[in-house]
C-alpha cells in the first residue's frame, strides 16, 4: 500500500510546484515592474532513522523558473511564474505602511497547476492544483534590503481520471532569505525553503490511504538564487522634489513715471 507522502515528494520533485518566494515582503509600488530569474535545486528526504539510506540522502534536482511582477497599487502586486513550476499566478497584499523603513508584512498567495491529459477510465493523475499561502515578514536594513521570513501553508490537489477521485495534501513550512538591493533596478536574493507534508486525504482508486507524513519524517527542501531585475519601490531619499522657481518680486503701488511735455513746434519762416 503506497502512502500519500510518497506521492507528495514525487510530485514536487517532478517539477510540479515551487515552495519558494524570492521576493521582498514590501510591494513594488504603483506602476513598478520587476522580472525574476530563479535558478536553484529541489530535493526530498526522510528524517526517520529507520528509513533506507537512499531516503536520508536525497538526490538534488535542478529547478529553475522565471517570474514577472507588477505593482497595481502601493499595497498590491500581481505576477506570473513559469518554468519547472509550470504556470503560477502570484499576488501580494501589504499590511504595513508602504515604504516603511523598518518592517514590511504581507500575504502573498499563489495558485498554479497543470493538466496532464484527458483522463479516461484509469486512475492516473491528469491534473495538479498547487496553492501556496505564505506570510512574508521583511526586516529592512540600510539601503532598502530585507531579511525575509516566510512561514507558509502549501496545498496540493491531484486530480485523477474517471472514477479515480482526488488526492489532497497539506504541507507546513517556511523560507528564509535576504533580498539584497544592489541598485534601484537590480538585486539578488538567496533563499532556503522547507516543507513537511502534515496531512493527506485520499480517494485515489483505493491506492492511497489517509496518512500523516509526520510519522514518515519526510521533508522537501529547496534552495534558490533570485536575480531581481526592474524597479524597486523608491526609498525616502530617492524621490527628489523639484525646486520651485523663485517668484518675481511684487512692488506695491509702483511710482508713476512723469510724462515729458511735447517738444515745441518748429519756428516759422
Amino acid at each position: 500500500m503506497r502512502t500519500f507522502f510518497v506521492l507528495w515528494a514525487a510530485t514536487l520533485l517532478g517539477g510540479c510546484a515551487s515552495i519558494s518566494n524570492l521576493q521582498m515582503a514590501d510591494t513594488l509600488g504603483r506602476g513598478n515592474f520587476q522580472v525574476g530569474v530563479e535558478p536553484g535545486v529541489l530535493a526530498a528526504g526522510s528524517t526517520n532513522v529507520n528509513a533506507a539510506p537512499s531516503s536520508t540522502n536525497p538526490v538534488w534536482l535542478p529547478h529553475i523558473d522565471v517570474s514577472a511582477r507588477f505593482g497595481v497599487s502601493e499595497g498590491v502586486d500581481v505576477g506570473l511564474r513559469a518554468g519547472l513550476s509550470f504556470l503560477e499566478f502570484q499576488s501580494k497584499f501589504l499590511f504595513t505602511k508602504p515604504g516603511d523603513p523598518k518592517l514590511a508584512v504581507s500575504l502573498a498567495p499563489t495558485i498554479g497547476g497543470l493538466v496532464f491529459g484527458s483522463g479516461g477510465t484509469g486512475a492516473g493523475v491528469v491534473g495538479l492544483l498547487n496553492i501556496g499561502v505564505p506570510v512574508l515578514i521583511g526586516i529592512k536594513t540600510a539601503g532598502g534590503s530585507e531579511f525575509v521570513i516566510g512561514p507558509r501553508l502549501q496545498n496540493l490537489v491531484l486530480l485523477a481520471g474517471t472514477g479515480g477521485g482526488t488526492v489532497y495534501g497539506l504541507g507546513a513550512g517556511g523560507s528564509l532569505g535576504f533580498a539584497w538591493r544592489i541598485s534601484d533596478n537590480f538585486g539578488i536574493m538567496p533563499e532556503a525553503s522547507a516543507i513537511v507534508p502534515v496531512l493527506g486525504a485520499s480517494a485515489f482508486a483505493s491506492q492511497f490511504q489517509s496518512s500523516s507524513a509526520l510519522n514518515a519524517g519526510v521533508v522537501i527542501l529547496q534552495f534558490k538564487l533570485g536575480l531581481l531585475i526592474g524597479r524597486f519601490r523608491p526609498l525616502n531619499g530617492d524621490v527628489k522634489q523639484a525646486t520651485p522657481p523663485r517668484p518675481m518680486p511684487v512692488v506695491a503701488n509702483p511710482p508713476l513715471v512723469p510724462s515729458e511735455p511735447p517738444p515745441p513746434p518748429p519756428p516759422g519762416p
